[in-house]
């Protein structure tokens, strides 16, 4: 997930710690976000009922071989085979919500979908389409859940493989 993202000093603070470099940046403490987030993640995966539509959950796929940094694996969380789909589950805050209705998905995020989708396909796992769905973590209605749609693009996941690649 963290290669999709559109900060490239970003990328290359991720590649340069996976390497084993040290960088200046700033240090991020405990986050109950992500903690909540994972929590989320883990509660649905127990819940959600794994025969309905043959759903295969939380499959580890190698996405990419990159010189140095080795094989970069992916997790997909929802993969549902007869719709040759794919859900990736995304907490946010219900403050956000408007924004992301507004906009459409993250580019981070719809970039992390395109190669989980690069990886299911390699794989030999049929999947033409991602859903995002994202679950306000302050809310109090299942009605604020909000849903959105793509299509696979091989070219974006290309793009950013050879973004890191580059980096």
């Amino acid at each position: 997930s963290d290669l999709a993202d559109p900060c490239d000093l970003c990328v290359a603070r991720k590649i340069a710690a996976a390497c084993g470099i040290e960088m200046t940046q700033p240090k991020r403490g405990f986050s109950f976000k992500a903690w909540i987030g994972t929590a989320m993640h883990e509660k649905i995966e127990r819940n959600l009922p794994g025969d309905q539509y043959q759903a295969q959950q939380e499959i580890t796929v190698e996405i990419a071989e990159i010189p140095g940094l080795g094989i970069i694996k992916g997790h997909v969380e929802l993969y549902l085979p007869q719709h040759r789909a794919m859900t990736d589950w995304k907490t946010i805050n219900l403050k956000d919500l408007p924004e992301i209705q507004a906009m459409g998905a993250k580019a981070s995020h719809a970039g992390q979908t395109m190669l989980y989708m690069y990886g299911l396909r390699k794989k030999g796992l049929d999947c033409d389409h991602a859903t995002l769905a994202y679950i306000p973590r302050d809310s109090h209605s299942v009605r604020d859940t909000w849903v959105a749609s793509c299509a696979y693009r091989e070219d974006i996941a290309v793009g950013l493989l050879n973004r890191t690649r580059a980096l």
